[in-house]
């Protein structure tokens, strides 16, 4: 079963890319390594996984926005 990268970001499969780029900017600060540097390893898992999420949806919305 693949990722549910909405469920990642906390958004809904509906949600716009200003939606899903806000989500994201505010879990990328908080889970950035160098802001928790008692658990890097654990935050830095996470930002991955924030990252992976972002990039997945928002080039998903963008192409959709062409059709």
């Amino acid at each position: 079963m693949g990722k549910d990268y909405y469920k990642t970001l906390g958004v809904s499969p509906d949600a716009s890319y200003q939606d899903i780029a806000k989500q994201f900017r505010g879990l990328a600060i908080t889970y950035h390594p160098l802001k928790n540097p008692k658990n890097m390893a654990q935050a830095n898992y996470k930002f991955c996984e924030i990252c992976e999420a972002f990039e997945v949806l928002s080039t998903r919305k963008q192409a959709l926005a062409f059709l």
